[in-house]
């Protein structure tokens, strides 16, 4: 735990420091102030953007080298002679924003001390999360030991799935910790997320206008579903999992927008919500429909400056990744099989079109056992009634909910202002569900819009006739002591292996045979726990989930990569574990 505990904080001081060149600039251009208004805030805006930007520094890196902490610690220096020549500006500038008065309530300080034990206490133990087991640790490996390597989907498709976040989970892996469960960066995020909702619950309930109310409500009621479901908060804090980072930029944008459309404030251009959306793609191509809202958002401003510093900065954020997907896919969209020419190294396109098959079937027959997804004809709409079925009792409460906000199109009094905007967002907002719902339609992957479409309508509906201000502290109250037990619940393996209080829970080491490619060993693990497919976990490199006869490496060198030699056996891809 005390281990857990001390990496949070050592990615907490490096991403605020990476975050004061961002919040330098903008102050000195008096702008983007609305990101931030209370001591908290500051802090917390200083992290998310040090946080992107620490991604897409490693980005860049990863393209030619592996990422580890020492290249990190040395980028950091001139960040932090940067902040030492502002020193004066920063003293004076931040001294009236950290010095603000922040009083929270004794039931407050209780609830937030439970969430964070509870996030400490999840990521001590021993990672759940399938896909962590299953490729996530693996990418982290590859990463930290080489970088962007030619051709490595090859050795299992699920590793051509990159994502910015493995990235930052490499950069910040500590050598000198033996024992790793690589859960920390996201207990970080979930903690510095869960400050960001209590301060901007805390920052509208202490306002006295109707829409403030209307917001407070909102805000607390995605607190306490990102408790709830386990997708959220809990497993994101136990696991490597990428889509929470998804969900909680999403939120932190589209939030945004709609709070400048509701406080009526003047419409200015911000730059950084266009650096924030665009840097949610990198960390999963599926965050690509945030381009929805953000279009219609640019359509507010004529000037062509705006358009061209957008779309400038998209591009310079986007390359990155279509050239490290280039690299080790030969696609640069995948799972997407567009691309443009042929290299050596490329995943064969039969394979690829087949992989992208599959995440599209298992993603709409829902928690259906994988071979009658493989045998079950597919038609355009066929799987709804399975999807239906599959997902989770709270996910259909969702949809239910987010049905309501359609009433908003209709009955525009339930807002204070201007109408059309609103519609307008609740449009943008529902073509994002559409787009999700017909191309990978995971509840999890719709976090970061359908969470606003279900309790927007709800909480400013209710907020208009129902004060919940003096009720606020006796709901965190409720949910303390029920928090702790629960932490007291899982912290079982702790409380057992009193070591576990300074380090943490490693993940699962499968026994494995060592196979020979030319030259080069390939180690093949065995099934553990029931598991009903081989898992690599935090194997050594080359780990192979599946055999493959048509696998050559590209050379001696792990480094250079792998390719495939021409596949004239149409069972094999047929009837390949994806």
């Amino acid at each position: 735990m005390l281990q857990q505990l001390l990496h949070i904080i050592i990615i907490s001081i490096i991403c605020i420091i990476w975050g004061l060149p961002v919040f330098i600039y903008f102050l000195k251009k008096e702008k983007e102030t609305q990101w931030f208004n209370n001591s908290l805030g500051t802090i917390i805006f200083l992290f998310f953007t040090g946080l992107i930007s620490i991604s897409f520094l490693s980005s860049l890196l990863v393209l030619l080298l592996p990422l580890r902490f020492e290249f990190l610690l040395i980028a950091t220096l001139p960040i932090i002679i940067i902040a030492a020549f502002q020193y004066k500006f920063l003293k004076n500038k931040l001294s009236a924003v950290l010095f603000s008065k922040i009083k929270p309530s004794i039931s407050i300080l209780l609830f937030l001390s439970s969430c964070i034990l509870l996030f400490i206490v999840l990521g001590t133990l021993r990672p759940v999360n399938i896909d962590t087991q299953l490729y996530h640790l693996q990418i982290i490996r590859w990463t930290n030991e080489y970088g962007a390597v030619p051709g490595l989907v090859n050795l299992y498709p699920r590793l051509g799935l990159s994502s910015n976040l493995f990235n930052l989970i490499s950069i910040f892996h500590l050598p000198f910790f033996e024992s790793q469960n690589f859960t920390y960066v996201n207990s970080a995020v979930t903690i510095w997320f869960l400050l960001w909702l209590l301060c901007k619950w805390n920052y509208h309930n202490s306002k006295s206008q109707i829409n403030n109310k209307q917001l407070s409500l909102f805000y607390f009621i995605l607190l306490i579903y990102f408790i709830f479901d386990w997708q959220l908060f809990r497993d994101t804090a136990n696991s490597t999992s990428y889509d929470f980072m998804v969900t909680s930029l999403t939120i932190m944008s589209l939030t945004y927008i709609l709070e400048t459309i509701l406080e009526k404030q003047k419409r200015v251009f911000s730059l950084l919500l266009i650096v924030i959306s665009i840097s949610i793609i990198p960390f999963k191509l599926s965050g690509i429909f945030i381009l929805i809202p953000l279009f219609l958002y640019m359509t507010g401003f004529k000037s062509a400056k705006t358009w061209v510093a957008s779309i400038i900065t998209a591009i310079i954020l986007l390359t990155p990744l279509l050239l490290k997907n280039y690299i080790i896919t030969g696609y640069p969209l995948f799972p997407s099989t567009l691309t443009f020419g042929t290299t050596e190294w490329m995943l064969p396109n039969e394979m690829a079109q087949r992989f992208q098959e599959y995440i599209l079937s298992v993603n709409k027959f829902y928690n259906q056992n994988i071979g009658f997804i493989n045998s079950y004809p597919k038609t355009t709409f066929n799987w709804i009634p399975f999807w239906w079925h599959g997902i989770l009792i709270q996910h259909k409460m969702l949809f239910g909910l987010a049905f309501l906000s359609i009433l908003l199109l209709f009955y525009p009094s339930f807002i204070n202002n201007e109408s059309k905007k609103i519609k307008l967002y609740i449009i943008s907002l529902w073509l994002m569900a559409i787009a999700w719902f017909f191309t990978a339609p995971d509840p999890r992957f719709a976090y970061g819009f359908l969470l606003i479409i279900a309790f927007f309508p709800i909480s400013f509906i209710i907020a208009k006739y129902i004060s919940f201000t003096r009720l606020y502290k006796i709901k965190f109250l409720i949910l303390t002591p029920i928090l702790f037990y629960y932490t007291f619940k899982k912290s079982a393996p702790i409380l057992k292996e009193k070591k576990y209080f300074f380090t943490v829970i490693e993940n699962d080491i499968p026994k494995y045979n060592i196979l020979n490619l030319n030259g080069i060993e390939l180690f093949r693990p065995e099934k553990i726990k029931n598991n009903w497919n081989t898992r690599c976990y935090y194997l050594p490199l080359p780990c192979l989930c599946e055999e493959n006869p048509y696998l050559i490496p590209r050379s001696n060198s792990l480094k250079d990569g792998f390719r495939m030699k021409v596949i004239n056996e149409t069972n094999f891809i047929k009837n390949y574990n994806y």
